[in-house]
């Protein structure tokens, strides 16, 4: 269900455009995806599962959750950073789709620690 809503959502948000419809037919034997669209999906997933393998096996230790709803809160958390993060693709992909992976966690740093001192 959020995969289909941020999916929507990600369509949605991109105004149409006299550029899209005056490119070339792709012909039928070419790649329908980019070596740029490769790069942003493998870096995106290898990001993705850097963080949520992280949280899901060493979570607990790393960010000191004890008692009885440890595994409640920690799972919450899990699920909530898997929806940061597609929110992040989202962004990441409209925003900055020319620029490398690296400057693209720099700035979701930059606006997560903002958020999070202010």
């Amino acid at each position: 269900m959020i995969m289909d809503t941020l999916g929507a959502l990600a369509l949605a948000t991109e105004p149409p455009n006299d550029e899209m419809m005056r490119r070339p037919p792709v012909k039928r034997g070419h790649g329908f995806i980019t070596l740029v669209m490769w790069r942003n999906i493998l870096g995106q997933a290898l990001y993705q599962l850097l963080v949520l393998s992280t949280l899901m096996f060493v979570g607990k230790r790393i960010l000191n959750i004890e008692g009885p709803n440890a595994d409640r809160t920690i799972n919450t958390l899990i699920f909530n950073s898997f929806v940061f993060c597609q929110v992040w693709v989202m962004q990441y992909t409209f925003l900055i789709p020319n620029a490398s992976i690296c400057v693209a966690l720099t700035l979701i740093y930059l606006v997560v620690s903002s958020k999070i001192n202010a």
